[in-house]
């Protein structure tokens, strides 16, 4: 490149650096930056590689890479406000922030998006399909135990006991709690469990 076009780039670029893009991009990036060093220090920590390693690193590595690390964030990362996991948009924040990271320092193309001509681009189907994983999973809901009727012979065999020796037993906490169940179980909300 000549070097009149070098000095227009720079004073472009140093331009583009210096221009106020607002408190929203400016946090956006700092959140990219984490992301992007958060895959940085998994990549030479738990996956094993050093700054040589990863120079010899290939695309289909890349890729698998970016797979294990995307697995990685689902299966052990929190939101931090809720506690629970993360979801598929945060990890695809994630996801293209690792790929970011490793086209900038390996060089490579790495792409995680189809190579279909649509005009929207979307992910690659192992990706997308990671993604779709996370996002229908949910907190499952606490389940619903079923009353036995060895529960049912043992309450009734009390109730009937209370009302044996009082007189005044059917106005007990006990009766209307088996009479509340029962109903219930039998003709009312309960009854297809």
């Amino acid at each position: 490149m000549p070097s009149p076009t070098r000095r227009l780039v720079l004073a472009c670029l140093s331009n583009q650096q210096r221009t106020d893009r607002g408190m929203v991009c400016n946090k956006n990036d700092r959140t990219m930056d984490s992301r992007a060093s958060a895959f940085c220090s998994w990549l030479f920590t738990t996956a094993g590689y050093s700054d040589i390693t990863l120079q010899g690193m290939t695309e289909p590595d890349a890729l698998a890479v970016l797979a294990a690390h995307l697995d990685f964030k689902a299966h052990t990362t929190l939101n931090p406000q809720t506690s629970d996991p993360i979801q598929a948009k945060t990890l695809n924040n994630h996801l293209q922030a690792a790929s970011a990271y490793l086209r900038l320092v390996t060089s490579l193309p790495v792409s995680i998006m189809s190579s279909s001509s649509s005009s929207n681009p979307c992910l690659t189907s192992f990706f997308a399909d990671i993604l779709r994983l996370r996002a229908k999973w949910a907190v499952p809901h606490p389940k619903r135990l079923p009353h036995t009727h060895a529960m049912f012979q043992a309450l009734a065999a009390l109730v009937k006991e209370q009302m044996a020796t009082s007189k005044s037993a059917h106005l007990d906490l006990l009766h209307t709690v088996f009479d509340w169940i029962r109903l219930g179980v039998f003709t009312g909300s309960r009854s297809g469990e």
